[in-house]
């Protein structure tokens, strides 16, 4: 229901327009059927200004527009939408019965009501004179041109209030571009009314290619092929080899990066094509939730196997000693011996700026791991641990 009201709010003018105007005449047949009997007459001017009070009425029910993102963020588009809707109908009631009454002034009947709900052919109501006609008097002049200069006044009240809201609903969509899950409900909805192919192609056309990302790598062109969202890369370096290494941080890149979540989230497949500068294809990544989940899977179950590699003792230095290591929930840790405990704890401050520079454990780093160290005396008397992270080290 949600995506079925925010597709009806993203109409546009025209479409918007339509829907208003036949709730509006809609609720005019249906409330003219229950006042059957009503008799009153409206001269020109007297309805000319119950046409601008309506006019000023649709002007207002956009106010309640200004609420969408709210609705949005709590769930409550349809609710929003069917008072909307609501909102039109007594308008939509008293138009009906005033272009009745209108309409049994200048032709005997009230058949022509409907011409109201026309634009330009309400112009016939407006202007046709009454049957009843009497001579010219100041007063009733005076009074015909102050009800037909409120009656304008009044229209161009309700189309400053609509004007008015259109501008702040796009000042508020600017500022909400950075809340995350704002954007996240609406491109669900999006993708519920077009259909995801739809909404690829419509995101593709906004990413600029050819791009340059880096000194060697260019986007050359954005593919969408059904569910899949594809960036294709040329590599101008000759001698680019895109090895295992490569792949597991890029797939740790890509799947924590919240732009490509962004659209996984939503079914999409998102794809990297590397090419080189003759055409020939150097690798491929493809990540979505369940592609990113076996990754994690295997890059888990090969950091614990290096892990499990690393056999010890091994001399570090004169007084260090490298024991063991393990591997668990992201974090990789090397347990140390040392022959004297440190004075004071002046030392992990040192090892921490050691560490951030290590290019074995920067790459480690790389993959979003944190790297632990822990310390003990030659006795297993506990000594202390540091803990480095990309975070931590800057990077």
């Amino acid at each position: 229901m949600e995506a079925w009201a925010y597709q009806i709010l993203q109409l546009g003018r025209t479409g918007s327009a339509l829907l208003i105007w036949g709730v509006l005449f809609a609720s005019g047949a249906a409330g003219l059927a229950f006042f059957t009997r009503h008799t009153f007459k409206l001269d020109r001017a007297a309805y000319f200004l119950t046409v601008g009070f309506s006019y000023l009425l649709v002007g207002m029910t956009s106010l309640f527009i200004l609420n969408f993102q709210d609705a949005v963020r709590n769930d409550y588009l349809t609710v929003l939408v069917v008072l909307i809707t609501v909102s039109l109908v007594p308008i939509g009631i008293f138009m009906g019965v005033c272009a009745a009454a209108r309409s049994r002034d200048a032709f005997g009947r009230r058949g022509k009501w409907y011409l109201a709900f026309i634009p330009i052919a309400n112009l016939l109501l407006i202007f046709a004179p009454s049957q009843e006609r009497s001579r010219p008097a100041l007063g009733p002049m005076l009074r015909a041109i102050l009800l037909v200069a409120v009656s304008f006044a009044m229209v161009a009240a309700g189309a400053g209030v609509s004007q008015w809201v259109q501008g702040r609903v796009a000042l508020a969509g600017e500022a909400a571009l950075e809340d995350e899950p704002l954007q996240k409900k609406l491109a669900l909805y999006d993708v519920q009314s077009v259909g995801l192919e739809a909404f690829l192609q419509e995101t593709a056309k906004g990413i600029p290619a050819p791009a340059k990302i880096d000194e060697i790598t260019t986007l050359k062109a954005i593919e969408v092929d059904k569910e899949t969202f594809r960036y294709v890369y040329e590599i101008s370096y000759k001698d680019a080899v895109l090895s295992t290494n490569w792949r597991h941080v890029m797939m740790y890149r890509w799947c924590k990066s919240p732009d490509i979540t962004f659209m996984t989230d939503l079914g999409a497949t998102i794809e990297g094509k590397y090419l080189s500068q003759e055409g020939q294809q150097l690798g491929e990544l493809k990540v979505n939730p369940a592609l990113c989940d076996d990754w994690r899977l295997q890059f888990d179950k090969a950091m614990q196997e290096a892990a499990g590699a690393i056999k010890g003792p091994a001399k570090v230095d004169e007084a260090t000693t490298l024991t063991g290591a393990e591997y668990e929930d992201g974090t990789f840790t090397y347990f140390y011996t040392v022959a004297s405990a440190p004075p004071d704890d002046g030392w992990k401050a040192y090892m921490k700026g050691m560490w951030c520079q290590t290019d074995q454990f920067k790459k480690l780093m790389d993959f979003g791991l944190n790297v632990r160290g822990v310390y003990s005396t030659e006795d297993n008397a506990p000594i202390g641990e540091i803990v480095v992270s990309s975070e931590v080290c800057g990077i």
